[in-house]
């Protein structure tokens, strides 16, 4: 199974929270045997290796576009970010996208930007236990 890691920020010498949940999930689900990559934004738009796993740097003007569309043959696309970015990222997805939302508070206008279509085909929010 190829699973793709889409995060807006990633970068090498800086690692946060967000991309740091990333890592470890592609990291572990390799280790188990799967293909995992991870999609970023980046200046330079090339690939790379970091700590094993295939870093993919997306056109940070079209990140969510081309995110979507270089997701789109894969097994399963996992979206990692605010509310916001999800919001923008399910709109351009082809597929049902598993989305986990990092927001301290999710606003709630935001979440309300998803298409009643979006849910009713099976689209999941996942949002941190601690809430």
């Amino acid at each position: 199974m190829h699973i793709g890691m889409v995060v807006r920020h990633f970068s090498s010498s800086s690692i946060g929270a967000v991309q740091r949940c990333a890592y470890e999930l592609a990291r572990r689900l390799k280790r188990d045997g799967e293909e995992c990559t991870i999609y970023t934004n980046g200046a330079e738009q090339k690939s790379y290796t970091f700590r094993g796993i295939e870093v993919v740097q997306l056109n940070p003007s079209r990140f969510f576009e081309q995110a979507a569309r270089r997701t789109e043959d894969l097994d399963v696309c996992h979206f990692h970010g605010s509310t916001a970015g999800c919001v923008r990222f399910v709109r351009h997805a082809h597929k049902k996208p598993v989305l986990t939302i990092y927001d301290a508070q999710p606003r709630l206008g935001e979440l309300l930007n998803l298409r009643l279509s979006h849910l009713l085909e099976g689209r999941m929010l996942k949002v941190p236990s601690y809430w």
